[in-house]
């Protein structure tokens, strides 16, 4: 026999994602940008790489969470030799038509390009600061980060990355 519980006190750490439609530049900036998905790519590409990620892709696609879809990319890169993992997923929609789309995808873009430039600025006054690190992919785990293991598992795991090379012999990262 099985019960499943429902906790009365709403979960204190959860933040509540507003729908696009009802995005304020305080909760969610970028919200109006009139910018390209193409451009915020670009921008986003080009700060990644100031922290001197390599072979950035970006692979559109939908989040579920059972209550609504939001649109979002995974932005798969190489660090180091290592292969890491950025989600971002856009605000969910009331009504999804292709302009409002467009919006929601370089809304999470850009927000994504002003969380790397923050950590380019940590890096400039943190000294050995590797921000990208929480975004590395387990070892033998293409879908898990780094700081995903640690908040499931509560515990690190063998990160040695002599056991395993990430680049194919023609330098291409294999996924």
């Amino acid at each position: 026999m099985g019960f499943t519980f429902t906790a009365t006190q709403p979960d204190a750490h959860k933040i509540e994602v507003p729908f696009f439609e009802d995005a304020r530049a305080q909760t969610a900036p970028f919200y109006a940008s009139n910018k390209s998905i193409e451009v915020a790519q670009r921008e986003v590409r080009d700060y990644l790489g100031k922290l001197k990620a390599e072979m950035v892709m970006f692979i559109e696609g939908e989040f579920t969470d059972g209550t609504a879809t939001r649109y979002g990319y995974e932005i798969r890169f190489s660090y180091q030799g290592a292969q890491g993992l950025i989600r971002v997923a856009g605000l969910p929609m009331r009504r999804a038509n292709p302009q409002k789309k467009k919006k929601v995808l370089v809304q999470a873009l850009l927000n994504v390009r002003e969380w790397v430039k923050a950590a380019i600025t940590g890096s400039t006054f943190s000294p050995g600061m590797s921000p990208l690190v929480g975004f590395l992919l387990v070892p033998g785990n293409q879908n898990q980060t780094l700081q995903e293991w640690i908040v499931e598992k509560q515990d690190l795991p063998n990160l040695n990355p002599a056991s395993e090379s990430r680049l194919l012999d023609d330098g291409e990262l294999k996924w």
